[in-house]
């Protein structure tokens, strides 16, 4: 996949060469059960900020973060995606403590994050609307300052790496795996298939080995829970029964 940003495998690749053999990969899982642990001390630090004064949802919102699918799954998971959730976690946190300090401190540090998810992973870039929204509904005295160092700050981290998307790999996508994937992996975009969820066929076809169901159209919500809990791999039959238990 070299299409991806390359910020988790520069980290990783040191990892990857002191193992002994390819085929041991425990470093690199060390490494993910690492981030995995960290984000979700981040999470929890979203919700106090979030609820401080509320302890029940507090509780509920540590409970969910804590049973998060993403981040129990890539406890052990050779990807980008805990890092980069790592990231987004940490950039929602410092937009919080903006927006509750006004202290532009923590609105350029959400910059820093933002543009450290984006060269790791293109879902990064979620984080852009967030503050932007954020910064126009507030509106503090020094909105173009703050929106000229961000923007320089994002720019000066990740900008590289838009500009060898378009003139050297001649890739306009900010999210170039769209160009990359098989035909069979991409979604219809009707509206029934935006708003459609069938539940059985959920349950019939529970993991998102796209393989096994290769004749049947999925719609959005469909797709979204196989992906959130199995990815897009195949998943030993055995574990069928666990997998709708999960989904249920």
């Amino acid at each position: 996949q070299g299409y991806q940003p390359p910020l988790y495998y520069f980290i990783a690749a040191p990892l990857g060469a002191v193992a002994q053999g390819p085929l041991n990969t425990a470093p690199i899982q060390q490494l993910s059960w690492w981030i995995s642990v960290s984000t979700l001390g981040v999470g929890l630090w979203v919700g106090w900020l979030l609820f401080r004064t509320h302890l029940a949802r507090l509780l509920l919102f540590s409970l969910t973060v804590a049973t998060f699918p993403g981040i129990v799954y890539g406890a052990s998971r050779i990807s980008n995606d805990g890092l980069v959730q790592l990231w987004l976690f940490l950039g929602f946190g410092m937009l919080i403590q903006w927006w509750h300090t006004q202290r532009t401190r923590w609105w350029y540090l959400a910059a820093i994050a933002t543009g450290l998810a984006i060269i790791t992973k293109s879902s990064g870039l979620l984080l852009v609307p967030i503050g932007a929204g954020l910064l126009w509904i507030r509106r503090p005295p020094q909105s173009f300052k703050l929106l000229a160092g961000a923007t320089a700050i994002i720019g000066a981290i990740s900008g590289w790496l838009m500009a060898i998307r378009l003139w050297v790999d001649h890739t306009p996508s900010v999210v170039p795996n769209t160009t990359y994937l098989p035909p069979e992996l991409h979604l219809d975009t009707s509206l029934t298939d935006l708003v459609w969820f069938n539940p059985v066929r959920l349950l019939q076809y529970p993991f998102g080995n796209r393989l096994e169901w290769l004749q049947q159209s999925q719609g959005l919500w469909e797709y979204y829970f196989r992906s959130a809990f199995f990815g897009e791999f195949p998943v030993n039959e055995a574990l069928r029964t666990e997998g709708w238990l999960i989904l249920l």
